[in-house]
This record gives structure tokens, C-alpha cells and sequence, in this order.
């Protein structure tokens, strides 16, 4: 057989293969490197954005949502321009003790250290005063103020509880502390436990109130209220208003004098809030305005209240309108 062919056959088989063939494994140690090279592949997406989210630049013609009512901050001051009848919680008042309603001035501030004692508490003071107009009324011969200092605990989203002090000198209940002999000039104190709700994204709030006299007036009173906030009721522009729905109730146990006990006033009360999409005033804004009508029905305590001063003291029924306005800071 002629061995030729084959060694020619045998030399050519691995020029044949080309690149198929495996290379050789070096000898010797092998030297790694963390170095990509100097063109990396680029990454799939951005820093920030995900890489199966649409395009969010087709979104940016859309209008943005409207705020709803808020009026949070560190402190506010408040000025009920005018009230058409003079009222405590609601309970109207007779017009021969406040011939022509009243106006108020308030103000609250909460201090900035919100985690007193570290248990999250914070501490509130206010003060207010209010002018009853109609001088020869016995209301109206003196100008009643007050002064308020409490603590509060935000315990829930939205619910804030407090506990303080009041003091007030003269006014209805300074008349009521010298059991109807004309002289409103009296001083009265009391403790209080209050929780407020504002939910202002769902558009519920409300608040329920228990204070404790211990000057002047002793006893028991309360003031319940709950209601709803519409939003956008009226929307015209850049401007609109929302309006808010509340009901409420004001029990009493001995406060107003011995063995009155039973519901001082049960009532219905209706405001607009306007506002502007520009926050020059309303809702978030610094400056809010809200004009409001309430409607009030005296309770049992009624006829005891007036069996105590000996004359016409509490209104069976009062349609009550007033104007609010306030900077908030």
C-alpha cells in the first residue's frame, strides 16, 4: 500500500479545519482583570427610570389635580368680622343680652418643638376677644377675653387630641357665673379634653370636646360636631369654592347652674370656602375667607337657664350668619 496519501491526507486535516479546531491550554499561571475594556456596553435605562415605563412626557399637557382644603401650619390668626347673634357652642343667645351680634379676634400658635418629654407632644397657647355690639346691653359693657394653653399628641393620621386650660372674662358665660344678676364682669376657668379630626383628602372632620369648670361655673359641657367638605361645588376659571356640611350637638351636666342638665343646642351650620388656583387665597394658601350660615334649636336646658336668670335668656331658635377671615403662618 503506498503511504504517501496518507501522510499528505494526515498534514492537511488541521489546515482544513481552520478555526474549529480548540485552542491549546497555556501552561503556566493565569493572570484575571476586572477591566471592561474602554467602550462598556451602555446600561438598558437611566438612573431613575424603569425600563418598562411609558414615556412620562405624555402625560405633561395634563391639568394638575386640585388641592383640597388645608390650613396646617405652626399658627393662624382669625377674625369673625361679624356674627349676626351672639352664640356659646351654638346655644343662641337672646337679643336682650346681645342686641346686635358680635364680633371676635383669635389667635393660636403651636410651638416648634413637637416631641416634648420625646413622646411626640406638642404645645399649643391662643388667646381672643370678642366685641358684642350694643353697649347698653348687659353683654356689651364689657369686652370678654380669653386664654388658652394646652398640650395635643397627634395619636392617628388626621386626629389630634388635646388636653388645656381655659380661662374667660366676662361674656355669657361671665353673666351666667353670677346666676343672671346683669353682672357679665366674672371670671371662669376650666380644664378640657378635646380630639379633632381633618381628613382632608376624604373630606371628613369633626371634633368632640369635654371641658370641666372649676371657677366661676362647675359642672360639665360638651360640644359634639362631624361634617363633610364638598369639593368644588363652584369652579369658574381660577376660581371656586368648596363647601362644607356639619351637624352638632352641645350637652351640658350643672355647668350653667345646679340642675341643669340636658342639651344646650342642637344645630346645622353650612360655609363656603373659595379659593384660587393660584393659592392667593383658600386652601393651601396663607389667606382664607369663609362666609357661613347656621341654624340652631334650643334644647332642654333652655327653660332651666331661664328659670335661673328670672328673665328671656335663650332663643328657641336662631338663624345665625357670620363672615371669617384668617391668615394661617
Amino acid at each position: 500500500m503506498n503511504k504517501l496519501p496518507l501522510l499528505l491526507l494526515a498534514f492537511s486535516l488541521p489546515v482544513m479545519a481552520d478555526d474549529d479546531v480548540p485552542p491549546l491550554i497555556p501552561t503556566g499561571p493565569v493572570e484575571y482583570s476586572n477591566d471592561l475594556g474602554s467602550d462598556p456596553a451602555p446600561p438598558l435605562y437611566t438612573e431613575g427610570e424603569h425600563p418598562f415605563t411609558a414615556d412620562s412626557s405624555a402625560d405633561a399637557g395634563a391639568p394638575a389635580p386640585l388641592t383640597t382644603t388645608s390650613r396646617s401650619g405652626k399658627g393662624y390668626i382669625s377674625l369673625n368680622a361679624f356674627t349676626s347673634h351672639y352664640n356659646v357652642r351654638g346655644m343662641g343667645v337672646e337679643h336682650g343680652l346681645s342686641k346686635w351680634g358680635f364680633s371676635s379676634l383669635d389667635a393660636s400658635y403651636t410651638l416648634p418643638n413637637d416631641n416634648l418629654l420625646n413622646w411626640g407632644l406638642q404645645a399649643r397657647i391662643a388667646a381672643g376677644a370678642d366685641l358684642i355690639w350694643g353697649s347698653p346691653t348687659p353683654l356689651g359693657k364689657d369686652t370678654p377675653l380669653r386664654f388658652q394653653a394646652a398640650i395635643g399628641k397627634e395619636i392617628f393620621p388626621n386626629l389630634l387630641v388635646e388636653v388645656g386650660y381655659t380661662i374667660r372674662r366676662a361674656g355669657f358665660e361671665g353673666f351666667m357665673a353670677t346666676e343672671g344678676r346683669g353682672d357679665a364682669n366674672h371670671t371662669t376657668q376650666d380644664l378640657f379634653l378635646c380630639a379633632t379630626f381633618d381628613d382632608h383628602g376624604k373630606g371628613f372632620f369633626g371634633h368632640a370636646l369635654w371641658g370641666f369648670g372649676f371657677q366661676g361655673l362647675t359642672g360639665s359641657y360638651f360640644d359634639i360636631e362631624g361634617g363633610y367638605r364638598f369639593t368644588d361645588v363652584i369652579a369658574a376659571g381660577n376660581i371656586g369654592s368648596d363647601l362644607e356640611v356639619s351637624v352638632g350637638v352641645a350637652p351640658s351636666l350643672g355647668y350653667w347652674g345646679r340642675n341643669v342638665e340636658g342639651i344646650d343646642d342642637v344645630r346645622v351650620r353650612v360655609a363656603l370656602q373659595p379659593f384660587s388656583q393660584t393659592g392667593s387665597f383658600g386652601r393651601d394658601a396663607h389667606l382664607y375667607f369663609t362666609p357661613w350660615v347656621q341654624l340652631a334649636w334650643a334644647g332642654s336646658n333652655r327653660n332651666k337657664i331661664r328659670h335661673i336668670t328670672g328673665r328671656k335668656t335663650i332663643s328657641n331658635a336662631q338663624l345665625t350668619f357670620g363672615f371669617e377671615a384668617g391668615w394661617k403662618f
